[in-house]
């Protein structure tokens, strides 16, 4: 009886452990040279366009580094392992301030799912939710905001993707949006359920 207990305890906690973790490679930011997207390498990250820097600013970043765009020719996305049926807390954190403010522009972060039998390319994604936008018309300056939002992987993923981007043009649009701290975890409800899982099929082969 103590083992099983003991069993039980050590997958919860591994369980907890694993959602408490970040999925993602470098989502502050702080490996990579700074520069210009497309000509430096950003660990971690893949990215289109070239309105994008990653910079080292003071007051512009959460640690020592962030990303800013100021287009909607250029974004960035990363990939993570994902199982159907989980729940993914996806955010990060933006900031637009008062010496370059973002407007009639909105930022953007989204989650896409994929089966990698099939493809990771476009119009391949099972999945797209748009989670949330940082909205340059009523969202504060010179304060860090979170966005982000939580979507479930579906039956055949086992690639997810967060996506961040700049949208929503409108005339005379100006300004950056400072990115940093993107995060990803899976629910803990649902891994504690996955570990208790994991428990059973133990017991049961004892």
């Amino acid at each position: 009886m103590v083992r099983k207990v003991m069993l039980c305890s050590l997958v919860l906690g591994l369980a907890a452990t694993a959602a408490s973790a970040n999925l993602l490679v470098n989502g502050g930011f702080e490996d990579g040279d700074t520069g210009q997207l497309g000509t430096v390498a950003l660990p971690g990250w893949n990215s289109w366009g070239p309105s994008g820097w990653h910079h080292d600013d003071a007051g512009r970043t959460l640690d020592t580094k962030a990303m800013k765009l100021w287009w909607d020719d250029a974004g960035l996305w990363q990939d993570f392992a994902v199982t159907p049926g989980v729940t993914y807390d996806v955010s990060a954190q933006t900031l637009s301030v008062s010496a370059e403010p973002l407007v009639q522009w909105n930022g953007l972060i989204k989650a896409e799912f994929y089966d990698s039998a099939v493809g990771t390319g476009p119009g391949q994604a099972l999945l797209e939710v748009e989670l949330d936008r940082f909205y340059s018309a009523s969202d504060p300056i010179d304060q860090w905001v979170e966005i982000g939002g939580s979507a479930i992987a579906p039956a055949g993923a086992d690639v997810g993707r967060v996506v961040l981007m700049i949208v929503d043009w409108q005339p005379d649009p100006g300004g950056a949006l400072n990115i940093d701290n993107v995060v990803v975890t899976p629910e803990p409800g649902a891994l504690a359920l996955l570990g208790l899982g994991a428990a059973v099929l133990l017991r049961r082969r004892r």
